[in-house]
């Protein structure tokens, strides 16, 4: 098919799944991102953890 007579939202690459959260496959997604991520977690852990000592020393 020749690219000029195909409109640009169907030359795309990637299948467009309107529910998919993000721009490209879960398999894909980068490292870097993982890391952030789990550190995030980590950090939110540690945060639950330390209300909770709050709350237990108070009660």
């Amino acid at each position: 098919m020749d690219k000029r007579t195909v409109p640009a939202h169907q030359r795309m690459e990637i299948p467009l799944k309107p529910n998919h959260a993000l721009p490209y496959p879960s398999k894909t997604v980068p490292e870097k991102l993982k890391q952030q991520t789990k550190v995030r977690r980590r950090i939110e852990d540690i945060l639950e953890a330390q209300e909770f000592d709050a709350l237990w020393k108070d009660g």
